[in-house]
């Protein structure tokens, strides 16, 4: 029978350098096929031989051949192609040669270097299937993809090794034009042209003389669709090889993409539960614990920090949100837009609130760049903490800041530092005591939602009548009434300096987001709760709600 052309001979070990086989005695052996091998160590341990192996005998001492013939007659019995020894007693060795040879088998003498393992190794190898062949070297190639994950930083790794193995040039590149990575120049903008014309995930082509394969790989929400190309200035360079090699980097690369993000959804959601915290501690209480928590993440207090609520206009405007969590967006804007800066952001349904850690000159370009990310988008800025433990003061400053921003005209930031003396005199009142004169100064107006819209549209509207009438659709005369009832139900004129102030001071705090008559906290001092049945949670889908309407009452601002 034919020997198959793939299969390991005599003559496969005879002509390779490292084991210098030569051929004692026996019948001419190098066409012969060699199944496998089987090391002896005791001349009568052969039940395990299986036909056509080549033995080897490992150093087996004279008194271990009484019966030379039984030996060379078993491995007859077992179909052992071959016996071949390193050293072997001399007065056995001529005796053990013809007995095999009497029985057709050929005996052989190896370098004494030569190593059983190398002898396996090498049968193993010259009979291997093409199919085995080419699993070996995928999965080679394989490991050598994984393994470079391991260098920093590994997309870029991966990316080289990739060209490295196929003799290609590699590259990931997003459909809106930026490269992710690249080993080499590539004609991207035609690739991609190309690859965005088919439905496919997987498409081979060639263009301008170049030859490619194109992967399509994993997108984030809203990311602009990805693309792993293997190319090269060569006809027919797309080989099964080439194929393996990109389907193995393009997985290695969606998994790396998908660890990445949980593992980035994982540290936005201890930052935003950090910020939780830190929002819903009193300057008075002990945060030494809360202060490891946010060093760990990066907030040192070796530059300045602040608290920034920002808010989409209409959603303040509205008294009601427009989604939180994933329809939000604005905290993919912050993250996009400070860049470097050390964070801490929590999405809540009027938009989100930020801790941030940075420079002066590294906040105002930030803040610009958020306002350029969407249009409507309002921004308060708190004052400059010191500790962790005062983040509620500045949060309670930002509140303010942005309400301040909606009601001022073509203003989208407000600071603390540019606050007027009553609006400042608000962010320093403890607001737990402030719910209660809130509470006292507006009371005769609750349960009267119409004359309350009145009220806050002529605040809004600086005192002016005509403006006021305009903004709720009424005639002015109209609005003239529904002041004048205003003034009979507060028992004094709308002109006094010291009630406008009141009203304005009464409004701004009941309006701003973290209402005062709710607090999170009993106050420092008394240790007295708010006024809606000692609830000190206003927590509400994960996130601190805004100002919580009370039972029958009525949105302040339409």
């Amino acid at each position: 029978m034919a020997v198959p052309s793939n299969a390991c001979t005599i003559a496969t070990l005879i002509t390779h350098p490292a084991f210098a086989i030569r051929q004692l005695a026996g019948p001419p052996a190098e066409d012969r096929a060699v199944s496998g091998a089987a090391c002896i160590v005791r001349a009568d341990d052969l039940h395990f031989l299986q036909k056509d192996e080549f033995v080897v005998l490992a150093q087996i001492e004279a008194a271990q051949f009484p019966d030379v013939d039984g030996f060379a007659a078993r491995c007859a019995d077992a179909g052992a192609v071959a016996v071949g020894w390193t050293e072997v007693p001399s007065d056995s060795a001529r005796e053990l040669e013809d007995a095999l040879a009497a029985r057709g088998i050929p005996s052989f003498e190896l370098s004494a270097r030569a190593r059983f393992t190398a002898v396996v190794d090498l049968i193993a190898k010259a009979n291997a299937a093409p199919e085995s062949t080419r699993f070996q070297r995928v999965l080679h190639l394989q490991q050598q993809l994984v393994d470079s994950l391991l260098q920093d930083p590994p997309v870029e790794a991966l990316i080289e090794k990739l060209s490295q193995v196929t003799g290609g040039i590699a590259g990931v590149s997003r459909e809106d034009g930026f490269v992710e990575a690249a080993s080499g120049v590539l004609p991207f903008a035609l690739l991609r042209q190309e690859a965005e014309s088919s439905s496919m995930d997987e498409i081979e082509f060639e263009v301008a003389g170049w030859s490619a394969v194109a992967k399509r790989l994993r997108s984030l929400p809203g990311e602009s669709p990805r693309w792993m190309f293997i190319a090269r200035r060569q006809t027919d360079f797309v080989s099964v090889y080439v194929r393996a090699a990109a389907n193995v980097a393009a997985s290695l690369l969606d998994a790396t993409r998908r660890i990445n993000e949980i593992a980035s959804h994982q540290d936005l959601v201890t930052r935003a539960f950090v910020l939780r915290e830190a929002l819903e501690t009193e300057p008075y209480e002990n945060s030494e614990l809360l202060a490891t928590r946010v060093g760990a993440l990066g907030v040192d207090f070796t530059d300045e920090v602040r608290v920034l609520e920002i808010h989409r206009a209409r959603a303040l405007h509205s008294g009601r949100g427009t989604g939180g969590g994933k329809q939000n967006g604005i905290r993919d804007h912050v993250l996009t837009s400070f860049e470097r800066a050390a964070l801490l952001v929590l999405e809540h349904e009027h938009g989100a609130t930020v801790l941030v850690q940075c420079a002066g000159s590294v906040l105002e370009p930030a803040l610009t760049r958020v306002l350029r990310l969407e249009t409507g988008l309002l921004i308060g800025v708190g004052r400059p903490i010191r500790r962790i433990g005062e983040a509620r003061v500045s949060w309670h400053d930002a509140t303010l800041a942005a309400e301040a921003a909606r009601r001022t005209k073509d203003r989208r930031v407000m600071r603390y530092d540019d606050f007027d003396l009553g609006t400042r005199l608000l962010a320093d009142v403890d607001r737990t005591e402030m719910s209660y004169w809130v509470q006292e100064i507006l009371a005769p107006l609750r349960g009267k939602p119409i004359l309350l819209d009145a009220l806050v549209a002529y605040f809004e509207q600086e005192l002016d009548i005509m403006k006021s009438a305009k903004v709720l659709d009424i005639h002015h005369n109209t609005m003239r009434y529904r002041l004048s009832k205003i003034e009979e139900a507060l028992g004094g004129s709308l002109q006094s300096p010291a009630r406008i102030a009141s009203l304005h001071l009464a409004l701004s705090a009941e309006r701003s987001p973290g209402d005062a008559s709710r607090p999170l906290r009993p106050s420092a001092p008394t240790g007295r709760r708010g006024a809606n049945n000692g609830d000190t949670d206003v927590r509400h889908g994960g996130a601190i709600a805004p100002f919580q309407l009370g039972p029958g009452d009525e949105p302040l601002v339409r």
